[in-house]
């Protein structure tokens, strides 16, 4: 395996807290993100992983359920974006 490669990765073995710090400073500036945004994001991944292992298949349920509701969401916003150009056209 390359270099690259492993640094891509999280290493499956414990790292030292000042190794972590090293390869969450390296991923964070691929990504141009500061290390602190970086955190935020693996964590919410971590999250959502943990999740889906627990509910398993409920998971694409409520992913349908969100995007319907986030279309109708959409929808609601278009509506009203309208009646408001149609007030504003009414004298």
């Amino acid at each position: 395996m390359s270099q690259t490669q492993q640094q891509q990765r999280m290493p499956q073995r414990p790292l030292t807290p000042q190794q972590a710090q090293q390869w969450l400073a390296a991923e964070a500036a691929k990504h141009n993100l500061s290390v602190e945004q970086f955190q935020l994001i693996l964590r919410a991944q971590a999250e959502r992983h943990a999740q889906q292992q627990k509910s398993g298949q409920q998971t694409q349920q409520q992913q349908q359920q969100q995007q319907h509701q986030q279309q109708q969401q959409q929808h609601q916003q278009q509506l009203q974006h309208q009646m408001m150009h149609q007030q504003q056209q009414t004298p």
